[in-house]
Parts: C-alpha cells; sequence; structure tokens
C-alpha cells in the first residue's frame, strides 16, 4: 500500500523573509511618522526660537519654487485637479495643487499653465539643510535634508513616497540674499556711557 504523499505547505504560512520584509516597512513607516511630527512641532516652535525659524539661522538666503510635481507644473489656489501637497521649512509652509491638463482643455488650446519659477517660501542655507517636508498624506510624505551641491546647482529631484509608486517633485533654489547678521545682545548706545556705534555719535563743536 502506498503511503499518501505529506502535506505541502500553504501560501498563508509566515516566512522568515516575509516577516522581516514587513518589519522593514513597518520601521520605515514609524521613522517617516517621526519626521512629520519634528517637522510639525518645528511650524508650532515658540516664538522666538531660532531654531525654529527659516531665515536667520546662518547662510545665505534662497527663494525656493517648484518646478513640477510627478511632471505637472503647480498653483498655490484656484481650481486644479490633483492632490494637495504641503511644503515646509521650518517655520513656513505653503500648499500646491498639481495642475493636470485635461483632454478637452489640451484640444481646445485653454490650458493656461501657472507662472514658472513662482516663489513659494524663503529660508536660508542652513533651514534648507535641516530638511524641507513635503506631504501628500500623513503616510505619503519625506523629509529632505538639502545638501551643498543642491544649493550651488539650484535644484533638487525628491523623490515622495505614493500609493502605487513614488512623485517626483522637481524644486528651485535662488539666491535672493546674503546671510543676516545675527544680533548682538547687550549692546548700549553712546548715551549710556558705552562704546556704541560711531556713525550714531554727535560730534560737538568746541
Amino acid at each position: 500500500m502506498v503511503s499518501p504523499p505529506p502535506p505541502q505547505p500553504t501560501g498563508h504560512a509566515s516566512t522568515p523573509s516575509g516577516e522581516h520584509g514587513r518589519a522593514a516597512g513597518l520601521h520605515d513607516t514609524i521613522l517617516r511618522l517621526l519626521h512629520i511630527l519634528i517637522a510639525g512641532l518645528a511650524l508650532l516652535g515658540a516664538p522666538g526660537c531660532a531654531h525654529t525659524t527659516a531665515i536667520g539661522r546662518g547662510g545665505p538666503i534662497f527663494a525656493v519654487s517648484v518646478e513640477s510635481i510627478d511632471g505637472y507644473p503647480v498653483v498655490t489656489g484656484g481650481r486644479s485637479s490633483g492632490y494637495c501637497y504641503l511644503l515646509q521649512v521650518a517655520d513656513r509652509a505653503v500648499r500646491v495643487w498639481p495642475v493636470v491638463r485635461s483632454p478637452r482643455a489640451v484640444e481646445a488650446d485653454t490650458f493656461v499653465p501657472p507662472e514658472a519659477g513662482e516663489t513659494l517660501l524663503e529660508a536660508d542655507a542652513e533651514a534648507l539643510k535641516s530638511g524641507i517636508l513635503i506631504e501628500r498624506s500623513w503616510n505619503q510624505a519625506v523629509v529632505h535634508e538639502v545638501t551643498d551641491e543642491e544649493l550651488d546647482v539650484g535644484a533638487a529631484m525628491i523623490f515622495v513616497p505614493g500609493e502605487r509608486r513614488s512623485v517626483v517633485a522637481e524644486l528651485r533654489f535662488r539666491r535672493i540674499g546674503d546671510p543676516r547678521p545675527r544680533a548682538t545682545r547687550g549692546m548700549r548706545s553712546p548715551a549710556d556711557g558705552e562704546p556704541g556705534d560711531s556713525a550714531s555719535v554727535a560730534i560737538r563743536e568746541p
């Protein structure tokens, strides 16, 4: 009598590689949420905290604009199609919407693209290096730490996680100002009998 073959494992059984993949995905999700939480706390930071400001931390000041998201230009308001994206650097934030061309608008040639290179945010180099948040939803967001090379080139391509695939956000950086001097505390005016700005000292005739 031939004995029956041993039972084969079903596809529902957990494998070490599958468990490792799920653990890695959960770990990445937790890290992404922590990044978003930190960026949100920076937005709600107490007034006067230098580490939460977009300008005043150090380095040249840049105008930040969005060239495209997923290949489409963006607008900051009005009628548009597509999901809303939040861009945030320290205590400054703005929402943008990708403008998707409808077949009817293309056929009628009525599509008017938004003005390219519109400044959305202003931030200094150190604030941008600390990270710029691009968020579509709570689980589709990324914090990108801008590098010196990207600031020199004036552009960065950032991959934002999506439901089925990553979406590419093309950012532009244009230098618009020199580093601002830090305020000096404890300075007194010449009227108080202490050294001060020589340009403010009145010259009296004998």
